[in-house]
């Protein structure tokens, strides 16, 4: 495969389930452009609150929202927002952590020492700068934070290889492709989004033990796209475990297809 590849940390988490999707995915971009759903509008709004940007600029230019039993209409959407990014503000004021920027544009980010020219794009959440007595796991470290807002009590491991990955394009970013340096600190930020008559549950904020693990693992992800990228019998890949019940008819994975 020639030309420049751009990869979004987001998506090293399909690549390392199914091989078969993920291509089809990046070969079919148009198919998942159709409604953004009310989490990741939701999650959006509170990314631009806590940027002091115009969110609802956003909100108006992004199209249509399917919205669900929690985000019934776009004003709880606004309502929703506001209360969960002044609970995001608390917890981070409580963890001694001092934003430097939000959603910050990446990329594309040349990632050297893989074998295509790969670079990362998206849009980081949130970086901060952790003072000395925060915690151990992040004090006096800047800090990658990725903000989840879903209805759930929990979010996957997979997340760690999207911060991860937003880890590693900054280094590149601002050491020109380098990957290499002192390990950011990592965190997912979880404010789920819940029903206006409810209280809001209390946020989390989980660390991981060791930022350089985190960036290794990253880093085996987007190798395992190089790789995949390369391999002359892409289209013939066993299928992966996400066929049953895979709504994506069309998608190579199927033995119909």
């Amino acid at each position: 495969m020639n030309g420049e590849i751009h990869v979004h940390p987001s998506s090293l988490a399909a690549a390392s389930g199914c091989e078969r999707r993920y291509l089809w995915r990046l070969a079919h971009p148009e198919g998942y452009e159709d409604r953004t759903t009310a989490a990741a509008a939701v999650g959006t709004y509170v990314h631009n609150l806590l940027a002091g940007q115009d969110a609802e600029a956003e909100l108006q230019e992004g199209g249509p929202v399917a919205l669900d039993n929690i985000t019934p209409t776009v004003d709880v959407l606004r309502r929703q927002a506001v209360r969960m990014a002044e609970t995001a503000r608390f917890v981070l004021e409580d963890e001694r952590l001092m934003i430097e920027r939000v959603e910050h544009e990446l990329g594309p980010v040349w990632m050297h020492g893989l074998a295509l020219d790969m670079r990362v794009v998206g849009r980081l959440d949130i970086q901060a700068r952790a003072d000395e007595h925060a915690h151990e796991r992040i004090a006096g470290k800047r800090v990658i934070i990725d903000t989840k807002t879903s209805a759930s009590e929990s979010f996957p491991s997979s997340v760690w290889l999207q911060v991860g990955a937003y880890g590693l394009a900054l280094k590149g970013e601002e050491q020109h492709g380098d990957r290499l340096g002192p390990a950011f600190g990592y965190g997912v930020l979880h404010v789920p989004r819940v029903l206006l008559a409810k209280d809001q549950p209390e946020a989390t904020l989980t660390y991981a033990r060791e930022g350089d693990e985190v960036e290794y693992w990253a880093w085996q992800a987007l190798e395992r796209i190089s790789d995949l990228l390369e391999r002359p019998d892409k289209q013939t890949l066993t299928p992966g475990w996400q066929c049953a019940g895979c709504e994506v008819l069309d998608c190579i994975a199927h033995p119909e297809a």
